[in-house]
């Protein structure tokens, strides 16, 4: 009798002794397991997903868990983004125990923001104009000459390699007095411009908060002179290089005000500062997110997630603008993934729900197979919201070929 091992040890007659052919030839063929269903199936990690608004709860768990294909609500097409990858197989959890815990996880995306303080004009009256002013504003000097002339660059690196203090430079003119001083005289945006290009070489000079109040001021200069921006973002994209964390350190309100300006000329260094902004525990001014999502409008629903997850923090805590919400229907290509949004503006914000029930209504009915149940479902959701059927709505549904009966009673008490 023939075994898996040699039995050159084990044989008791010489003839039972086998050769190294029949000893290989006695050894069987691996089994063949590819009919064999895969009962373990990689599933994605729930911090690696990207999404912008949903969040998982207790009836959510149980019908994936019941349902025949055992994925997220029950539906074999809703689509999973990742941060990371390309793209990923749609997870299959069979069993509510392995959704539970994937689900708290999932669930703690969404974090705790804080509004920025309101921008504040300084209460001081504007300093009196001193003598390395009084010399800019007669415009002989180039900005080269000027920064020589007054010694600002000798100044600064003296300042540095003594490893002086900042609070006790203030009796020193440095390049931070004289490009404030240039700043304010900014009479055109070219001004502003040359300026930025000017000074990019010497950020090595400025200590971080004079650096950060030079930003600031530049900003400023932008947005009130309708133009800088790429030479804004150069800039930021200079310091990062020098010292990423210089950057990083600034306040939430100064990475904001560069993130508004540098959107125009670089919208991957705009959506970086509100991811840092976001990641501080702070919520962007409503006027950045609109120019953020203004450059989304012709992304492909996957790019706008995979980019913006950053952002459901955001979503979840301050009701959206009309650019956000048509930025945030633009990515959705799911019904089931309609219904989160719907779900999450009817308990948050209603007032949205009010009023863009016409916007919502139709992108419903051009991904849903089952009309005239999502629509029912719908007109439930707006009554349980205490949200008046518009009438363009009501016109609308009314106009539909195929009404469901239900949804026409509906109507009868919403309207």
């Amino acid at each position: 009798m023939s075994t898996f091992t040699p039995n050159q040890g084990g044989h008791v007659f010489e003839e039972e002794m086998l050769t190294p052919e029949e000893q290989y030839a006695a050894v069987p063929d691996r089994p063949d397991f590819s009919s064999v269903q895969r009962i373990h199936k990689d599933i994605i990690n729930p911090e690696e997903v990207a999404d912008l608004f949903t969040t998982l709860n207790a009836n959510d768990v149980l019908v994936t868990s019941l349902s025949n294909c055992q994925q997220l609500y029950g539906d074999r097409t809703f689509p999973i983004a990742s941060k990371l990858r390309e793209s990923v197989e749609p997870p299959v959890f069979p069993y509510a125990s392995i959704l539970r815990p994937w689900q708290a996880i999932y669930n703690k995306q969404v974090k705790t923001l804080t509004d920025l303080e309101p921008a504040t004009q300084s209460p001081n009256p504007p300093p009196a104009k001193s003598r390395q002013e009084a010399l800019f504003e007669k415009g002989d000097l180039t900005l080269d000459q000027f920064f020589k002339q007054t010694r600002a660059i000798n100044n600064s690196q003296n300042l540095l390699n003594k490893g002086t203090r900042l609070s006790s430079t203030e009796s020193v003119f440095t390049v931070e007095q004289a490009s404030a001083i240039v700043l304010r005289n900014a009479k055109n945006a070219s001004d502003l411009v040359e300026f930025l290009q000017f000074i990019t070489p010497t950020i090595g000079l400025f200590f971080p908060r004079g650096l950060e109040r030079m930003l600031v001021q530049a900003c400023d200069s932008c947005e009130k002179l309708g133009s800088g921006s790429f030479a804004i973002a150069d800039l930021v994209r200079a310091i990062e290089r020098a010292n990423p964390r210089l950057v990083s350190n600034m306040s939430p309100r100064t990475l904001d005000s560069i993130s508004f300006c540098a959107a125009d000329a670089d919208n991957d260094l705009s959506v970086s500062l509100l991811k840092k902004m976001v990641t501080k525990g702070y919520c962007p001014e409503d006027r950045t997110l609109d120019k953020v999502a203004a450059n989304y409008r012709q992304s492909s629903p996957v790019q706008t997630k995979k980019d913006l997850y950053f952002l459901k923090s955001v979503i979840f805590h301050r009701e959206p603008t009309f650019k956000l919400f048509q930025l945030l229907l633009s990515s959705i290509g799911n019904i089931n993934e309609l219904n989160k949004y719907i779900t999450l503006l009817s308990k948050r914000y209603p007032d949205t729900l009010a009023l863009y029930q016409l916007d919502l209504f139709q992108k419903m009915m051009e991904l849903s197979s089952e009309r005239n149940l999502w629509q029912a479902q719908f007109l439930k959701v707006l009554k349980q919201s205490n949200v008046k059927l518009s009438k363009p709505l009501a016109e609308t549904i009314l106009s539909s070929a195929n009404v469901d009966l239900n949804a026409k009673e509906a109507l009868k008490t919403l309207m």
